[in-house]
């Protein structure tokens, strides 16, 4: 075997040992432990809204989280919502434990204040202390109108 291949060889082995070393505990976790919902918009009586969203009304945003994991899971739910300006607007979060295998939802009362379209995004965490990212980001957007 050739010089060239041993260097190639001992630089992967390298590459794969940082990765691993720095990188490990973003891994300890599956990638969907946590999966959350795409958010919808209920009225606030909790009925299905019929038609847009209207600018002063109160709605609740609505999101489920399932735990793919078979061990009981610490996790921390996050709602963004970004008003027509791309303005983080409102964070609202919910945690605890949840058991494997089970869901839990969350609810939060959002008044739209302006028109047009609002992006809500939900994803879950281990915690606000050494956070790490549970599953995917998942988004809707709402369009406000008058």
């Amino acid at each position: 075997m050739n010089k060239n291949f041993y260097i190639s060889f001992i630089g992967l082995v390298l590459a794969t040992t940082i990765l691993l070393t720095v990188m490990g505990p973003a891994f300890a976790m599956s990638v969907l432990s946590l999966e959350p919902s795409y958010p919808i918009l209920k009225s606030i009586d909790m009925t299905s809204l019929e038609g847009s969203p209207t600018a002063g009304n109160q709605y609740i945003i609505f999101v489920n989280a399932k735990n793919n994991e078979v061990k009981d899971l610490e996790y921390l739910l996050m709602i963004e919502i970004r008003d027509p300006d791309d303005f983080t607007e409102s964070v609202i979060w919910q945690g605890g434990m949840l058991s494997g295998g089970s869901e839990t939802a969350i609810g939060a009362s959002w008044i739209p204040l302006k028109i047009g379209t609002y992006s809500v995004r939900t994803w879950g965490l281990t915690g606000l202390e050494n956070p790490r990212a549970l599953g995917p980001v998942a988004d809707s957007f709402f369009t406000v109108k008058n």
